[in-house]
């Protein structure tokens, strides 16, 4: 797995640990890591260590690893499981479904934190807006999953957005981290506003034409938005072609607030600006705020100052015109 998709995925896992976990700081927490022992294996402990590094967790000071690999045979995820149980660890991080799966048997009472795809489909948790029992975790959206809709209320699972689509009108009471291979959609087939806790666009934005926002624009008061408390572009740039716009009935010149935060982290780009539905268009940073501008088409302007010299000469040919009384 690539070194920033990881650390951006235990990012979000992380933001949905237990509170017990961080209420450990006298002791040092011992993580269970469970995974099956692909030929990344060695990337994996190394991301988990530096991930977790980042976020203030330290081998040998706060936290320590067991680390469990199956070493390619799944049959053997059952007892590595019940291993990691059996020594007491305070958290076990699965990476990906055999090993979520795998943990979830093992335990009711240890906490799960479980990064894989389609949790609800496989079986893992009954609902991502309702995990319930002991797991929490990111949602990994495959390629070939086609197109998400989550219009319920998460409260504490973050998303990511791998592969694949994921919109609608939902709230994820937690992070949403979108990467380059990811289309994330707002209000999807329909105007509407998408909530997050913050929103993660920065390894997508690395990636030039990625296209990974889809907006769909009608009239200035009803296009979609994405509304949040953070919004990080990170050291990346988020430029113009990072958009895809679909046009509406009712679509026009004016401004649209495309992203609505409290905060945001980084810069917009230099290309900055394109034209939708024939008109020219841009985006600026107003006041933490993704903003497009739609102006009219140079046409419609000259005949606008043309109109208006016009009337403006009439009146001094022809003094007082409108003012004459008849009769």
């Amino acid at each position: 797995m690539r070194r920033r998709v990881f650390l951006g995925l235990l990012s979000a896992a992380a933001a949905s640990w237990p509170v017990a976990l961080y209420a450990q700081q006298t002791k040092i927490v011992r993580i269970g890591a469970l995974y099956l022992g692909n030929a990344d294996a060695e990337s994996f402990k190394a991301n988990l260590r530096e991930g977790l590094r980042e976020l203030g967790y330290v081998e040998g000071q706060n936290i320590a690893f067991e680390f469990r690999s199956a070493e390619g045979k799944a049959d053997q995820l059952p007892l590595l499981a019940g291993e990691l149980v059996r020594l007491k660890v305070d958290v076990i991080v699965a990476l990906y479904v055999p090993c979520a799966l795998a943990a979830k048997q093992a335990t009711t009472d240890i906490p799960i934190v479980a990064i894989a795809a389609d949790p609800v489909e496989t079986g893992i948790v009954p609902s991502l807006a309702r995990p319930g029992g002991n797991i929490t975790g990111v949602s990994l959206l495959k390629k070939g999953s086609g197109t998400q809709l989550f219009n319920g209320v998460a409260n504490s699972s973050g998303v990511t957005v791998f592969e694949g689509t994921f919109g609608g009108t939902g709230d994820v009471r937690g992070p949403v981290f979108l990467y380059h291979d990811g289309l994330f959609a707002p209000g999807n087939n329909g105007v509407g506003t998408f909530k997050a806790q913050s929103f993660d666009i920065s390894e997508a934005a690395a990636h030039v034409n990625s296209q990974s926002l889809l907006f769909e624009l009608g009239p200035t008061s009803a296009s979609d938005k994405i509304m949040g408390t953070s919004f990080v572009i990170g050291s990346s740039l988020l430029e113009f072609d990072d958009f895809k716009f679909t046009t509406l009935a009712g679509f026009g010149p004016g401004t649209y607030t495309l992203i609505d935060m409290s905060s945001t982290q980084g810069a917009l780009g230099p290309n900055a600006t394109g034209v939708i539905g024939g008109l020219d268009a841009s985006i600026a940073l107003v006041n933490n705020d993704v903003v497009l501008t739609v102006v009219p088409e140079p046409a419609s302007i000259s005949l606008l100052v043309s109109g208006l010299l016009l009337a403006l000469a009439i009146r001094r040919v022809v003094p007082n015109r409108f003012d004459r009384k008849t009769g």
